[in-house]
């Protein structure tokens, strides 16, 4: 959930927002390494 939720707001994003980035990051590689494939959940 916490990855759907900073996905929706990088979507809302209008700047910059280099904390937002490096969170997503962090989900992303999190959610990886249990093997769940994100690619259906990006905006």
């Amino acid at each position: 959930m916490n990855y759907v939720n900073l996905m929706r707001i990088k979507a809302c994003e209008t700047g910059t927002n280099k904390e937002l980035d490096y969170q997503i990051k962090v989900a992303r590689v999190i959610l990886s390494n249990f093997g769940i494939d994100i690619s259906e959940l990006d905006l």
